[in-house]
């Protein structure tokens, strides 16, 4: 900041003379130190936050799509199918493949990153009743609603199976 001081040189009253005012030597080279100290701590406090905020999104999203691509299996049987149907004729349908087991509910639907584009396929050929392996990625999160995406399956047992036909 700069001061400015009237000097002692007088002027006639009905004459401005702008050459009365100086610059302060004393002030007009002094940091202020205060206001220096201020600005580098909140730039030092922000940058932190930011880079720490920063760096906790990185290594939640890392874990989060290990986690999340993880291939994992479990042996269930399906109880139930359904297809659930979100949006409307303007902004496009989305249909989306459920699967209840007695392990849990699943989702069929295609995946990009695992190269699976058959969810219409698996959906079509797995049965209420029957037991399966299924191979899936994924886990159950209730806030956002996510279920384990199915990747693949084998049949471990069918009811058509456990059934015996009679000799006649």
């Amino acid at each position: 900041m700069t001061k400015l001081i009237k000097s002692r040189a007088s002027t006639p009253a009905s004459m401005p003379n702008y050459s009365d005012y100086r610059v302060d030597p004393y002030k007009a080279n002094k940091p202020d130190l205060k206001q220096k100290f201020f600005k580098a701590a909140t730039v030092t406090i922000v940058g932190g936050a930011a880079i720490g905020i920063a760096a906790a999104a990185v290594g939640g999203i890392a874990s989060c799509s290990h986690n999340y691509l993880e291939e994992k299996s479990v042996v269930a049987t399906v109880t139930e199918k359904a297809i659930h149907v979100d949006g409307d004729k303007d902004s496009g349908v989305t249909s989306t493949y459920m699967i209840y087991t007695d392990h849990g509910v699943f989702t069929n639907r295609d995946s990009l990153s695992k190269g699976k584009f058959n969810s219409s396929d698996i959906y079509g050929q797995l049965k209420v009743g029957c037991t399966y392996k299924f191979n899936y990625h994924g886990f159950r999160n209730n806030v956002m609603s996510m279920y384990p995406n199915i990747d693949s399956f084998t049949v471990v047992s069918s009811p058509m199976q456990a059934t015996t036909v009679p000799k006649i």
